[in-house]
């Protein structure tokens, strides 16, 4: 699952850059949904993603990146939480068409590949 925002939580469905990327990268994204829906948490705990992806355009730094890393982490039921596979990347690698796009794939092919970790936690690439 790709998220770009989590107040509210919107993710990015079908038809969406960060949904192409997902499965260019070798991934499938769990949501069905098209463009950017706005998801309630129980909605995510229903398709129980394996990775989490959280893009934002206003994280900007280690301390932002951690508020977003915590945030998943309220939900150890979340097979990606449990399994220490939640990530935030840069949103202007991951977010924008241009020529830095495939770089936003590569990582993406790393993540979505990379062995769990045996800990719950979550990772910033």
């Amino acid at each position: 699952m790709f998220s770009v925002q989590i107040d509210p939580l919107i993710v990015a469905g079908t038809g969406t850059l960060p949904s192409e990327l997902l499965e260019i990268a070798g991934g499938r994204n769990v949501v069905s949904a098209s463009r950017y829906p706005r998801l309630g948490i129980e909605s995510v705990l229903v398709a129980a993603p394996e990775v989490i992806v959280q893009a934002r355009m206003d994280v900007a730094d280690a301390a932002a990146a951690r508020r977003e890393e915590f945030f998943w982490s309220r939900w150890p039921t979340i097979p990606a939480v449990r399994s220490g596979r939640v990530f935030v990347l840069s949103a202007p690698v991951a977010l924008r068409p241009g020529p830095r796009i495939g770089e936003a794939a590569e990582q993406l092919e790393a993540l979505l590949h990379a062995a769990p970790s045996p800990a719950a936690g979550t990772g910033t690439p």
